[in-house]
């Protein structure tokens, strides 16, 4: 099982706000092994992983603004040498 979620807007917008936080406790309860969370703009992306609760590592990210939040929660099924988000060749998926 996994939950995957998102918000994207032509403006920036705080990731901190109540509704992304709503959508990272919603995704948690999809999968609590791992998780990746992707906070990008038009002039960067950041990738975050970790192999523990998709709570924790929201709460480890700075407060800054955004133009697109992707996060994914996994329930570990096949190890973790998979975890998500998965980036190649300026390619993030």
């Amino acid at each position: 099982m996994c939950g995957i979620f998102g918000a994207t807007s032509s403006s920036q917008f705080s990731f901190k706000k109540k509704f992304i936080k709503e959508l990272v406790n919603r995704s948690e309860s999809r999968g609590s092994d791992s998780s990746g969370i992707i906070l990008a703009t038009k002039d960067s992306c950041e990738i975050h992983r970790a192999d523990y609760k998709i709570s924790y590592l929201y709460k480890t990210l700075p407060k800054k603004q955004t133009n697109v939040i992707l996060g994914h929660s996994r329930l570990t099924t096949n190890g973790n040498l998979d975890n998500q988000p998965i980036y190649k060749d300026d390619v993030v998926v």
